[in-house]
């Protein structure tokens, strides 16, 4: 009887605790979806910067984006996240034509500065550019094998954007021979619009 009259005490903090948690997050879940938002929409001016408007839609459960320049799609992007050295990995891929037309890594909070990092810098991506789904390495031997050259002491860092990249050539891939394919001009209304800045 004892142990439960100590113990009511801490089950009622954390049941009031666990409440205020959910409330909290409930009120700032808007305000990160947001800044999530602004983010993403920030990282397309620069995947992209020629487009006006943009399109989301889901292959499956995952989402990928068309950009328009007026009623003209002008190139298909896709987010990725994979595991690098130090966490998360995030890429935003966007491809022409069946290949690669720039990359922007979003985050890699986690990675080794001066290390890691680098395999955000546009001169590294820049080697991927033009590229379709069988020319993006997926595994260490692969950079080898397919003429391209993994950050020096960072192959964790730099699979994790190659396999994002990869990723979004092969869903490119489906979108294209699946249902989902869309013709190269469109009437439909895109359901987003973005002034310079990335900003609606």
């Amino acid at each position: 009887m004892d142990f439960i009259k100590k113990l009511y005490p801490l089950v009622v903090i954390a049941t009031v605790l666990g409440g205020l948690l959910a409330l909290t997050y409930g009120n700032l879940k808007p305000l990160l979806d947001e800044a999530d938002k602004r983010e993403f929409e920030r990282a397309l001016q620069e995947v992209y910067p020629s487009f006006s408007r943009y399109e989301t839609k889901e292959l499956g459960d995952k989402p990928y984006y068309i950009l328009y320049q007026n009623e003209t799609i002008v190139a298909y992007v896709f987010r990725a996240s994979y595991p690098g050295y130090g966490g998360p990995v995030e890429t935003l891929t966007a491809v022409t034509n069946g290949i690669v037309a720039r990359v922007v890594v979003m985050s890699m909070g986690g990675e080794t500065p001066g290390l890691g990092t680098k395999a955000r810098d546009q001169k590294w991506l820049s080697q991927f550019l033009g590229r379709g789904v069988d020319g993006i390495p997926t595994t260490k031997p692969d950079f080898q094998a397919k003429g391209c050259d993994a950050v020096s002491g960072a192959t964790f860092s730099s699979l994790a954007v190659t396999r994002g990249i990869h990723e979004a050539l092969a869903m490119y891939t489906q979108i294209m021979d699946g249902d989902n394919k869309e013709s190269p001009m469109t009437s439909a209304t895109p359901t987003n619009e973005v002034s310079e800045g990335g900003k609606q």
